[in-house]
């Protein structure tokens, strides 16, 4: 059975990836994400980057909802090691491993 909540999230990842195939700049891609996953996901910060799919390195990143300044570069930090762990990091995020 298919709740609402489900149903809402299926049309939301939906409208995510019908957005990533708009030929969209990836900042721009980046903000549209950001509002349609809070439609979806009640959140008060963020952080998503674009990836290179070649080197796997960011190559941008979009944030905010932070209270002050100063939360946000307190969250630069884990923004950085999360990028870097293992299976957490953009391999995970951005594309599967591939051979």
């Amino acid at each position: 059975m298919i709740t609402g909540t489900s149903t809402h999230h299926e049309q939301t990842f939906a409208e995510i990836k019908r957005l990533s195939l708009a030929g969209l700049e990836g900042m721009e891609l980046l903000r549209h994400t950001v509002e349609r996953l809070k439609l979806a996901v009640p959140f008060e910060a963020y952080c998503l980057a674009t990836v290179d799919p070649t080197s796997n390195l960011m190559t941008g990143r979009v944030d905010g909802g932070y209270a002050s300044e100063e939360e946000r570069v307190k969250a630069e930090p884990v923004a950085a090691l999360a990028y870097s762990l293992p299976g957490v990091g953009s391999r995970v995020l951005s594309r599967p491993a591939t051979p």
